[in-house]
């Protein structure tokens, strides 16, 4: 990473690294950071079985514990079953993880809880869904999405933010199973 000049800390000549130059916030920037593996245990299922699938997130190129920088930053990882026209399946819901920093909001600002990714580091995340015995056979989808929140869904709607002001859609895999 260059070193700008710049404002940091209270210093004026203060030197530091900017991620400018990799894009910033930029979905192309950010998806160089991860890897995203998808797994099914199963291609086809039975209706009133169980969908079962992991997810198998890697830090591969930040060099840094993600999200950083503000505590506010998160990281989502939602999991969603449609049908074959793109709609929720019925029954199967939708699942979200959450990486992020918590600190108390007052000073000293002390963090109360740390569930973010380290560097070169990984974590597996478990869905499982019913599939209802009421759907009528053929293909769906499980999708799962890494989310990078610039802060939480509750906070935007609090302050009157849309959710596409502070999300960005970082990684999609899309994993397509029948249903007979």
């Amino acid at each position: 990473m260059p070193r700008v000049s710049g404002v940091i800390a209270g210093s004026r000549y203060a030197a530091f690294a900017s991620h400018e130059w990799l894009g910033n916030r930029s979905p192309e920037a950010m998806r160089r950071a991860f890897t995203l593996e998808v797994n099914l245990r199963e291609s086809s299922l039975e209706r009133g079985q169980r969908l079962r699938g992991t997810a198998n997130l890697l830090n591969t190129g930040a060099g840094h514990a993600v999200p950083t920088g503000d505590p506010a930053h998160q990281l989502e990882i939602r999991f969603e079953v449609e049908d074959a026209s793109g709609a929720a399946a019925k029954g199967a819901a939708a699942k979200s993880h959450w990486l992020l920093r918590e600190v108390d909001s007052r000073p000293p600002f002390a963090q109360k809880s740390d569930s973010r990714l380290a560097a070169a580091s990984s974590r597996v995340f478990d869905y499982t869904a019913s599939i209802s015995r009421k759907l009528r056979p053929g293909t769906f989808t499980l999708k799962v999405t890494l989310n990078w929140w610039a802060l939480s869904p509750e906070r935007a709607q609090a302050v009157g933010l849309e959710v596409d002001a502070v999300r960005i859609q970082v990684l999609q895999q899309r994993i397509p199973f029948s249903v007979f």
